[in-house]
């Protein structure tokens, strides 16, 4: 009877590890060009494929994706109160898709942020030896793509250290809606851009801006931002790359003061006319934004998470870390 016990034990492991390397192999092929073309518009000779493999690709990362949407569990860290990090000391937190460095904002340098991705992720494959993603880690830093190409490198120059981080390389940029039931001249809306080419010149047609410090003080005073429906388009024309609306709510609410019957009128719209430029690839939201979670009402949370999957957006989340923790906002 031990025996049978022991003998299942081991055929289950070997089933297991056989599963994982079947996998790793089918997403290595799976986004393999993309990963080709990093190489090559890096311009460094000794990068290599192979050690792009903590980078996800579009199509990788779409799959993740569509997983993920019934899991606000996932992107949450704090609970049942700010800092309280329950979903990190529970290891139910698997990722945060949208932060900043200090190639922006934020004032984590590209390889702290890594190294605490790292840390986490040794933390959770300890305990659940087969999870497929312990942790995924976003770059998107504002207008530019400075942070994702200095994490390709400490990648490239030691991928076996970071085999259990898997990345987004990203971006985050300004436009702006111009909604009938929102009768202003226009509102500011952030566009969260994934599994691009950060080597790729098309970007700069993105940010529309000279420089990092131009960007931002611009950003907060005029109202001339491109359309975002524009943006969209335009993303969605180049070869590499997903698109969707960073915090749907941020600006409705702290600029424009909105009420909850008010914002749902205007989710309404802006998911509506959103869900109407889907291309090839999905559409996602963050539904799921972890300072909602205690920053506006519980009754308009949800109904923004439910009103994007009703239109067909998938609902995805972060902390926008700007702090000195990727797990948290601060």
């Amino acid at each position: 009877m031990k025996n049978n016990i022991i003998k299942g034990l081991i055929v289950a492991t070997i089933i297991a590890i056989t599963s994982v390397t079947i996998q790793s192999s089918y997403a290595y092929n799976l986004d393999k060009s993309y990963k080709e073309a990093l190489v090559r518009d890096s311009g460094n000779a000794s990068y290599t494929v192979k050690n792009m493999a903590p980078i996800l690709g579009e199509k990788e990362l779409t799959k993740i994706i569509k997983k993920y949407d019934n899991h606000p569990e996932y992107f949450i860290a704090d609970v049942n109160e700010k800092g309280d990090q329950i979903g990190v000391k529970e290891l139910t937190y698997r990722g945060g898709f949208h932060s900043h460095t200090t190639a922006s904002d934020g004032k984590m340098e590209p390889i702290d942020a890594l190294e605490q991705a790292r840390d986490y992720a040794q933390k959770v494959k300890s305990k659940h030896p087969f999870r497929k993603y312990p942790v995924i880690l976003a770059y998107t830093d504002h207008y530019n793509t400075n942070g994702c190409k200095e994490v390709i490198d400490i990648i490239q120059k030691n991928p076996e250290k970071y085999k259990n981080v898997k990345i987004i390389l990203g971006m985050e940029t300004t436009a702006a809606t111009h909604l009938s039931s929102d009768p202003k001249e226009g509102t500011r809306i952030h566009i969260l851009l994934w599994a691009i080419n950060p080597y790729a010149p098309e970007y700069e047609n993105i940010n529309y801006y000279e420089n990092f410090d131009i960007a931002m003080k611009d950003a907060r005073v005029h109202e001339d931002w491109p359309d975002y429906r524009l943006v969209i388009k335009y993303t969605q024309s180049l070869k590499y790359g997903i698109v969707g609306i960073a915090h749907p709510l941020r600006y409705y609410v702290r600029d424009r003061k909105y009420d909850d019957a008010k914002l749902k009128e205007v989710m309404n719209e802006l998911f509506k006319e959103y869900s109407q430029l889907k291309g090839d690839s999905i559409l996602f939201t963050e539904g799921y934004y972890q300072p909602y979670k205690f920053d506006v009402s519980q009754d308009i949370y949800n109904y923004t998470a439910d009103l994007a999957k009703q239109y067909g957006i998938y609902r995805t989340g972060s902390h926008d870390s700007h702090g000195n923790s990727i797990f948290s906002n601060q």
